[in-house]
């Protein structure tokens, strides 16, 4: 099986960039982060100026899209898997199952989430859901390994589960770490019995980690869309790994560029 070759996919990632659903490609450095961190800052410098009203504006203006945003992840995801092109769903950094059950409903899910406060709740969802599919949990963080790593808590405190890494150098993170199981992921989907997988990546910076762990692994031939999340203005000179994707592995790899999709 060709990587990428099903037309009415890729007709579908192509209207949602043109509607401005997807707004940049993932492998440009510019994206919509950088519109929302913008927008955040204009109201704070309004105050300033003591202009209340635009300030207010503004602020609400942010919220509005914020929503938008993430209801556009969602919409491709949904679409994408109505077309009857994908028979599984691969959940990298599953935190408390928001696309894990959505996904459930049209295709078996495999969801890694490390964070053992997140595990919790992602695991309490499944028992209050009635999956139409299988679903299968894993409290392990996909990396390009099989062993054990540091998994550390964001600056606040553990209980906040949205930011916990194994990058160490991620700003948002503090000292308090634990120990937790990694999984060499190209590895586990090798194993599986899959021919259209669809990916979605959010682990906090260890993106290309996985990536290298696909390669590896030879198991790209086997992904038929990556929907993914960057975090390199957030971890220092990651930018390094993001020009070797772009420049190298890309093509090394045959990724498509509308195949790897960020999302927010």
């Amino acid at each position: 099986m060709e990587l990428f070759n099903d037309t009415e996919l890729d007709r579908l990632i192509k209207s949602h960039a043109r509607s401005g659903r997807l707004w940049f490609n993932s492998r440009r450095r510019i994206s919509s982060r950088v519109l929302l961190k913008i927008c955040k800052a204009l109201p704070l410098f309004c105050k300033k100026l003591h202009l209340v009203h635009l300030a207010a504006v503004l602020e609400n203006w942010l919220k509005h899209n914020k929503s938008l945003f993430r209801n556009a992840s969602q919409k491709l995801l949904i679409d994408a898997l109505r077309t009857g092109y994908f028979d599984c769903f691969v959940d990298l950094g599953a935190h408390v199952g928001e696309q894990t059950f959505l996904a459930a409903k049209y295709v078996p899910v495999f969801a890694f989430e490390p964070d053992p406060h997140a595990f919790v709740k992602l695991q309490s969802s499944k028992d209050e859901n009635e999956c139409k599919n299988e679903v299968k949990l894993f409290n392990h963080a996909a990396y390009d390994f099989d062993g054990f790593s540091h998994l550390y808590f964001h600056k606040r405190g553990p209980e906040n589960t949205t930011s916990s890494s194994l990058e160490k150098k991620k700003k948002n993170l503090g000292k308090e770490n634990i120990v937790v199981e990694t999984v060499d992921i190209g590895k586990f989907l090798k194993l599986l019995n899959y021919e259209s997988i669809l990916l979605k990546c959010d682990i906090e910076g260890a993106e290309y980690d996985v990536f290298r762990s696909l390669g590896r692994n030879n198991v790209f031939q086997d992904i038929s869309l990556i929907l993914t999340e960057f975090h390199d203005p957030k971890i220092p000179r990651q930018w390094v790994q993001s020009l070797r994707l772009t420049l190298f592995d890309r093509y090394r790899y045959g990724i498509g560029r509308r195949h790897l999709v960020e999302w927010l």
